[in-house]
């Protein structure tokens, strides 16, 4: 037992390393379409992905602060989400929540209740906004006569999200509290006002226009492509569309091969298709690249100060 908690995070890397590696050598050869690169187009990228690190971190941040009551900084939400981004990229993806709730029982002492609740208000907000956002996106971008019934499929699950939240959060409670056989703790933070909501919602819908952004920003730099809004809109609801339903591709480590079937199908609409299976595998080898270094970046972090 000793042995393996000292050695489970290198195994950890280890194995997504392993995962990502096969998914790259099928890949990669993906990579020869004809394209037009403009280097100092590529700045918009970092910035953006910089952008999206700083709110989910933020965010999260806030998640855990709410319910635990424990301080929790913005270097150390950063790196328990790497965690969870490295953890995707195995067979049924929990392993980095795992990963994420051991290091924060150790570091903070948060309990497995506080760290189950924080992770679902978490995946609430990200697949929540991720309905909102491609609903409501599509519905002013596709012409189509079911665009007003997309529109109000989105306000509707907006609003319904601020009185679904409460009930969901006391059950997980009441079951954990069955299971570990002790009383549900922390009731009175578990309700969440409704601008409280509002302003999560709303973050959440930033993160996935950031990321979006760095999508589109790879899309605007290796096609030379003009500045179209209709094409960034679009490539933004396919940010947030392939990778909310890869989420609950539990078979494929990250969501790979889902992600980038569902971008290129909604990129279609808006690019030519060559350029919309390019632009997904083009971004998977982004995402994956930004993730792998951050991720070991954190693990070696952590193990020195072992």
């Amino acid at each position: 037992m000793a042995l393996l908690r000292k050695y489970w995070l290198s195994a950890f890397a280890l194995t997504c390393m392993g995962f990502v590696g096969v998914y790259l050598r099928r890949h990669l050869h993906s990579l020869d379409a004809a394209f037009d690169l403009s280097p100092a187009r590529l700045v918009i990228v970092p910035i953006a992905q910089l952008a999206f690190w700083g709110l989910t971190s933020q965010l999260w941040r806030g998640i855990v602060m709410r319910l635990a009551a424990c301080e929790l900084t913005l270097a150390e939400s950063f790196a328990q989400l790497s965690l969870v981004n490295l953890g995707k990229y195995l067979p049924g993806k929990i392993w980095g929540v795992v990963a994420r709730g051991a290091a924060m029982q150790q570091r903070h002492g948060i309990t497995t209740e506080q760290v189950l609740l924080a992770t679902y208000l978490e995946q609430f907000f990200i697949i929540g906004s991720a309905i909102v956002l491609s609903a409501g996106l599509g519905a002013v971008l596709v012409d189509s006569r079911w665009a007003p019934a997309v529109a109000a499929f989105a306000i509707a699950t907006a609003v319904l999200g601020a009185y679904f939240n409460a009930p969901v959060l006391e059950l997980l409670s009441r079951i954990h509290g069955r299971l570990s056989r002790s009383e549900p703790r922390h009731r009175s933070r578990q309700s969440m006002p409704r601008g409280i909501y509002a302003r999560y919602l709303l973050g959440y819908l930033a993160v996935w226009v950031s990321l979006g952004l760095a999508y589109w920003g790879l899309y605007y730099s290796f096609f030379s492509a003009q500045v179209s809004l209709r094409e960034m809109a679009g490539v933004i609801v396919a940010t947030a569309a392939s990778i909310s339903i890869g989420f609950f591709a539990l078979f494929a480590p990250g969501g790979i091969g889902v992600r980038e079937a569902v971008s290129s199908v909604v990129l279609s609409r808006f690019i030519p298709l060559e350029e919309a299976i390019f632009l997904s595998v083009l971004f998977r080898l982004w995402t994956v690249a930004v993730e792998l270094l951050t991720g070991f970046s954190v693990l070696w972090l952590q193990g020195r100060r072992r």
